[in-house]
């Protein structure tokens, strides 16, 4: 059983040795709240594969070497680079024992059973565990109404719309709070003693594990809406970046056009890409009173749905 992505994400959120975006690598997610509480510079590693087409007016300098080559970027209205794309070669992943993959398949099975949306907690397996290793997980809480979504965000400033232009009304949401607890900030003896109570929890218990109840913190780290018209969909989704900047890096596999786009001052990176529909739209949202910047990706997946469209809504989100 292969570890999913999501899972993967918080993992690397939450237990990595040492740093990425870019989904957010999530990349949120991460995503999340590693790179705040390490002073890191880049965060939630987002692993696309791309071949860049570049688009006319685009200035752009590319560069063979991983990580080396600055595309576009979006700053804030100091002038600071709060989000940027980089290029880098394809990298074969790791092979991961098949112990651990037996082990993590039980976690997210007691994870996806056991935690309720809105729920943290830290998961505890004896079994194919012989390191004693602990894992955080935890979920969203779900929304089919935009007010209580709106209200569960808890940043009216950030003006998330009941609807988009083009009759999209508001269909269902999510919102990603992170675990008040970081088990990479626990010292290898803490995560030991935490290890062994869970243990005689579930010995105590008869089971096979444990869970260690996780509270919540007070700020999204993570907000995603999506509005529909007939069978058509657009995502709007927030990244909290607090005072951080934010990397994107893609491999250079798949095809796909970047446009910067202007609008009143405000910028904004669309792609498209080439073997797809698909296309995103991003953008920053600064909160000069908190110096708190939020990313914003739109998103579409549908071929009814065309760039000008897409933009169009961007700039009546501004307003």
């Amino acid at each position: 059983m292969t570890m999913r992505k999501e899972d993967q994400d918080l993992r690397k959120l939450f237990q990595r040795g040492q740093p990425p975006e870019s989904d957010l690598s999530v990349k949120i997610m991460q995503q999340l709240r590693m790179e705040q509480q390490n002073n890191k510079k880049e965060r939630l590693y987002m692993k696309h594969k791309v071949k860049l087409l570049v688009a006319a007016g685009m200035l752009v300098a590319v560069s063979s070497a991983v990580g080396a080559s600055h595309l576009l970027s979006l700053k804030d209205s100091k002038g600071n680079v709060v989000y940027e794309e980089k290029a880098m070669h394809e990298t074969q992943p790791g092979v991961t024992p098949a112990s651990d993959l037996t082990w993590k398949g039980k976690v997210n099975t007691i994870g996806d059973r056991e935690l309720n949306a809105g729920e943290a907690g830290i998961i505890y397996v004896a079994s194919d565990n012989p390191e004693h290793q602990l894992e955080l997980r935890f979920h969203p809480f779900q929304f089919n109404d935009a007010a209580a979504f709106q209200t569960k965000l808890g940043h009216p400033e950030l003006n998330v719309p009941n609807s988009l232009e083009g009759g999209y009304s508001f269909e269902k949401g999510k919102i990603h709070f992170g675990p008040a607890l970081d088990l990479r900030l626990l010292s290898s003896d803490e995560q030991l003693a935490m290890a062994q109570e869970l243990r005689e929890q579930a010995e105590q218990a008869g089971k096979d594990y444990a869970i260690k109840p996780v509270a919540l913190s007070d700020e999204f780290w993570d907000a995603q809406s999506v509005y529909s018209n007939g069978e058509d969909e657009i995502s709007l989704r927030i990244l909290n970046l607090g005072d951080q900047s934010h990397t994107a890096s893609w491999e250079d596999t798949i095809q796909m056009t970047k446009t910067q786009l202007k609008e009143d001052g405000k910028e904004a990176i669309l792609t498209q890409y080439t073997d797809s529909t698909r296309m995103e739209l991003v953008w920053i949202v600064e909160d000069t009173d908190k110096s708190v910047n939020y990313q914003f990706i739109l998103e579409s997946k549908s071929g009814d749905i065309d760039a000008e469209e897409l933009e169009q809504i961007w700039k009546t989100l501004l307003k």
